[in-house]
């Protein structure tokens, strides 16, 4: 959370495989952003998903989020170099989409 440039990073996970794909992520993010943009009055928020999470990746474009770049080599995971993809969204994006 930057306060000083409103902005701030979102992020949901749910691990438990039974829980996926009930809608459970995409409820919370939309509780997120409303209160991102509603009550915190932020700017902008962005949010990363690992290359290799192609679930990840479509559940933030849905939750109307755009691809603002990605990261190669970012990190090893499970001893593989993985890249992440980073995802932005404007609150006035966001506002206009709700109309």
């Amino acid at each position: 959370l930057d306060l000083v440039h409103r902005s701030a990073e979102t992020g949901t996970r749910l691990y438990r495989p039974e829980d996926r794909g009930m809608g459970y992520g995409t409820e919370a993010k939309h509780l997120i952003l409303g209160y991102a943009f509603e009550v915190l009055n932020l700017h902008m928020l962005w949010s990363q998903a690992w290359d290799i999470n192609p679930r990840s990746r479509a559940a933030v474009l849905k939750q109307g989020y755009r691809p603002a770049g990605a990261s190669v080599w970012r990190q090893m995971l499970h001893g593989v170099p993985s890249s992440d993809w980073t995802f932005d969204l404007l609150a006035a994006e966001w506002r206009e989409a709700r109309r």
